[in-house]
């Protein structure tokens, strides 16, 4: 082929593709917003899923938060803790942790269970436990009795109608026990 032909086609295809740089540009313009759209989309996705996450995140400490407490809150109960949330209040921010199902407060050989954790603290702070309850008696040991107090008289029921013979049934009734106290007071006065 000669030069010149070459130059024809040359300047006949030039046309068609003046035609298809305007259409390939066209398309390129209609992939760029498509693609800017599906950023957008992905974007609201991507917040939509952080939020999700992080839902679940605060979902998974507040389990966490409210097993916690109420190991520890059934602990100090064992313990007879005066006040339970007090205590709990207290002690959770002493190293308390899950170890799969319990509750445990240190690391590794030294972790202890919360019952054990609390009952431990609770020693030390007397004044957060209730009071035992207190015995009755003096404190010294039991001893046999020297002579029985005597048993106050069985005094038959007076008839209900006759006033003198029930002011004297009463009277009666009061001696007797007003003798047997006296009586027991005075033994245990003598040991």
């Amino acid at each position: 082929m000669s030069l010149a032909k070459k130059i024809e086609q040359r300047r006949a295809s030039k046309p068609a593709q003046a035609a298809d740089d305007g259409e390939l540009s066209v398309r390129i313009a209609n992939l760029e917003r498509d693609l800017a759209d599906a950023r957008a989309k992905l974007g609201e996705h991507e917040k939509s899923a952080l939020s999700w996450q992080e839902k679940a995140q605060q979902a998974e400490a507040r389990y966490t938060s409210e097993k916690l407490r109420s190991a520890i809150r059934n602990a100090a109960l064992a313990a007879n803790a005066v006040d339970p949330d007090e205590v709990t209040d207290l002690v959770l921010p002493k190293g308390a942790r899950i170890d799969g199902d319990r509750v445990v407060f240190g690391q590794g050989a030294e972790a202890k269970p919360a019952a054990e954790y609390v009952a431990a603290y609770l020693e030390g702070k007397p004044h957060l436990r209730k009071a035992a309850p207190v015995a009755q008696g003096s404190g010294a040991p039991a001893t046999q009795a020297t002579s029985a107090p005597s048993a106050a008289p069985a005094l038959s029921k007076p008839d209900p109608t006759d006033s003198a013979a029930v002011a004297a049934y009463y009277a009666a009734q009061r001696d007797a026990t007003t003798k047997a106290v006296t009586e027991r007071i005075q033994s245990k006065r003598a040991r």
